[in-house]
Parts: structure tokens; C-alpha cells; sequence
């Protein structure tokens, strides 16, 4: 549920992440571009007029007893081979989106909103993204060159079944429009209409530190978001090398082909 920003940034920062075997990072490198958009297209489910569950593998109001990205391959078994390194790389990207939303949902949302035991349901949901809105605006400052040309100039392919390569490349243009330098970000626009304001009353909002304090950290202490924000990147770097491993023991999609004839 994090924003594309957070995602985006997370990805990037994995391809410098010294817990990462040295071999595993020249790979994202090499293919970055792949890499990086495969961790934010999930969220572009909405240009294929696809429900988020479509594309995250899980829904909100059922528990979670599989993780995601393996649910995905489950479902389109076809994935595990393939078609070159870029693809590869992109899904590798896509697994660790996955991987931090399932963590965020499990460890922050249920846990702490959903489930949570502090004022009402409306100012909860509110609040929540208060949340999301400042880890949103501290990773676009965080992002550089890396994460603005992926999001500009990756050409993907038939990568995904249930999302056609102009959806991932329109997804693609709509992010670099916002994470480029100057560019504008849209952030205030898609959410204001989900809690019921306008983008400027939740640019003001933003801005009143003393309700945030009062109606959010004092119920989600700052050291909680840390220790889950860890947490989701933990188990995004080991589901993104469980993949790579688990799928460099199959065959690429030409080899498979070349196979068959």
C-alpha cells in the first residue's frame, strides 16, 4: 500500500544494499531499468481496468497465507521462464514490491489500523495516510537519475499475462512525469477524493504538525514506522533473492522454445 514513491525508492536503494551478494547487485544494475519498473507497475493495475487485487495477489479483507509473489507464479506458472535477463530482472523488481506490501499490510495496516483500538475508523483511515503521504514525499526527494530514466526509457515487453506492455509503458511515462526533476507530482490529487478533501485542504492538513502529533504519533510512535519500514526491506531483499535463485534453475522462455522444436 505504500506509494509508488516508496516503492520506487526502495528498489533503488537495493541496488547499493551491501546485504545483497555483489554478483545479485551487478545483475539489478546491468539491468536497472527492468528492475525498477518492475517494482512499481503493480500499482498501475487501474490502465488494464484491473482491480488491485489483480495485480498484488491478495486482498485486503482475506488473511494472507501464501506470499504474493508466489501466489503470482502459482497462477501464471508460464513466468518462471523468462524470456531474457531484462524480464528477469523485471519480475526480481516486481517480487520485491509484492514483498514490502505484504509486510505493510500483515505488520502496519491490520495490525495498527485495522485492528487498531484508537479513535474512530474514519480518523484511522485518515491518519493512515498522513502516513503515507510523508513517507511519500521523503522518498521522491530521495530519488535520482537511476529511478527517473527507468521510469523514461525502459522498453518493456509481453512481460506480465494479466498486464499488456503498453499498460507497463504508459505506467512508466506517468511515473517520469512525476519523479523527474521539476516534475509534478500527483500524489495530493489521487488521494484527497479517497478521504473526502480537496488537495489543498490535505496540503494543509499535511502541514498541521500539532494534529498529526495528537491524532497519529501518539497512537504509532515514529520508532514503530522504523522498525516495519525495516522489516519490509528485510523481507523484500530475501523473497527478491529467493527468486533469483529459484528461478536462475529454470529455463529461459528461448531456451525452453528452442527446446521444443
Amino acid at each position: 500500500m505504500p506509494t509508488p514513491f516508496t516503492h520506487l525508492y526502495a528498489a533503488q536503494a537495493a541496488l547499493t544494499d551491501p546485504l545483497i551478494p555483489e554478483a545479485t547487485r551487478q545483475f539489478l544494475n546491468e539491468h536497472q531499468r527492468a528492475y525498477l519498473l518492475g517494482s512499481v507497475v503493480a500499482d498501475g493495475h487501474f490502465l488494464a481496468k484491473l482491480r488491485r487485487a489483480d495485480t498484488h495477489f491478495y486482498s485486503y479483507d482475506e488473511p494472507i497465507t501464501v506470499t504474493p509473489w508466489r501466489v503470482m507464479l502459482m497462477r501464471y506458472p508460464r513466468l518462471w521462464l523468462a524470456s531474457d535477463a531484462d524480464h528477469r530482472a523485471f519480475l526480481a523488481g516486481y517480487v520485491f514490491h509484492l514483498t514490502l506490501d505484504e509486510v505493510w499490510t500483515m505488520e502496519m495496516l491490520a495490525a495498527h489500523f485495522g485492528h487498531g483500538q484508537w479513535g474512530t475508523q474514519q480518523q484511522r483511515f485518515l491518519m493512515l495516510h498522513v502516513m503515507l503521504i510523508g513517507m511519500d514525499e521523503r522518498d521522491l526527494g530521495l530519488l535520482d537519475e537511476r529511478s527517473w530514466s527507468a521510469m523514461h526509457e525502459s522498453t518493456p515487453g509481453d512481460w506480465l499475462p494479466f498486464l499488456p506492455a503498453p499498460a507497463l509503458r504508459e505506467w512508466g511515462d506517468l511515473m517520469y512525469d512525476q519523479v523527474k526533476p521539476n516534475g509534478y507530482s500527483k500524489t495530493f490529487d489521487i488521494i484527497a477524493p479517497r478521504v473526502g478533501m480537496t488537495p489543498d485542504e490535505l496540503r494543509a492538513l499535511m502541514l498541521d504538525h500539532e494534529r498529526a502529533e495528537r491524532e497519529l504519533w501518539v497512537h504509532i510512535p515514529r520508532e514503530t514506522l522504523a522498525q516495519v519500514e525495516a522489516r519490509m526491506v528485510e523481507a523484500a531483499r530475501e523473497q527478491l533473492l529467493t527468486y533469483l535463485h529459484e528461478s536462475a534453475k529454470q529455463p529461459t522462455r528461448h531456451d525452453s522454445e528452442n527446446a521444443e522444436q
